[in-house]
């Protein structure tokens, strides 16, 4: 189904909660530092024939037990996970992309194995990103490091920005509202899309990385590929 609410719609809930317009646009969420690494896939987990690396950086989460339930990372435990994240473009269409990753999860790299009851805790959220131009595989190490994590997301930067660029641009907003304004409104969304702003824009959600990378792609017909390795600390 398609979400209904438009970005008049949010506009209009927005003032009709008292909220005041903010300057500025509204910024992805930052899920992580950015301390730069080599420009490198250094992951140990392939890319699509053809990608190329854009950006490497450090990566460093804490997921409460609260947010666990929505972050694919945690692998049914809270914790801070560190790593690395490594942003690479592809020319592959995102159907293309979508199926190498399951092409990857049918077949996951050596020592490496598909956690699919980590995408469960999260499916219905998942099929809305689909939807958005957003997909997303959970693996963990099987060679006895059971807190390694590696979170592979596929993106098309500009299906993602237009469906989804209104949580960029209430951002701001959004956070300035009481958390009494904030839940009926969630819930709300929630109603009509799959999963709320607050989902939307967490950073250690899948939404919230790939958001917060989207800025990465200026660039129209280019897509995503996203991998955030991490292990718990």
């Amino acid at each position: 189904m398609n979400p209904k609410i438009t970005r008049s719609a949010w506009i209009a809930l927005l003032l009709s909660a008292g909220c005041s317009h903010q300057g500025g646009s509204g910024q992805a969420p930052q899920a992580h530092p950015t301390a730069t690494i080599a420009l490198a896939n250094q992951t140990g987990f392939p890319l699509p024939a053809g990608a190329t690396v854009i950006a490497a950086r450090s990566f460093s989460q804490t997921v409460s037990a609260g947010q666990a339930g929505r972050s694919p990372l945690t692998a049914g435990s809270a914790g801070t996970y560190a790593g690395q994240e490594v942003i690479a473009r592809t020319p592959d269409s995102f159907s293309t992309a979508a199926a190498w990753l399951r092409g990857q999860a049918a077949n996951p790299p050596a020592g490496i194995g598909y956690n699919a009851a980590a995408a469960s805790k999260t499916g219905n959220v998942q099929k809305m990103m689909n939807r958005d131009g957003l997909d997303y595989g959970v693996f963990q190490d099987r060679n006895g490091d059971k807190r390694r994590v590696i979170l592979v997301i596929v993106m098309d930067p500009a299906a993602a920005k237009q469906k989804l660029g209104f949580a960029l641009d209430m951002a701001a907003r959004y956070r300035a509202l009481p958390a009494a304004l904030r839940g009926p409104l969630d819930a709300q969304v929630k109603d009509r899309t799959g999963f709320s702003i607050e989902e939307a824009l967490a950073p250690e959600s899948p939404t919230g990385i790939a958001l917060s990378a989207i800025d990465q792609f200026a660039e129209k017909d280019q897509r995503a590929v996203i991998l955030v390795d991490a292990r718990r600390q």
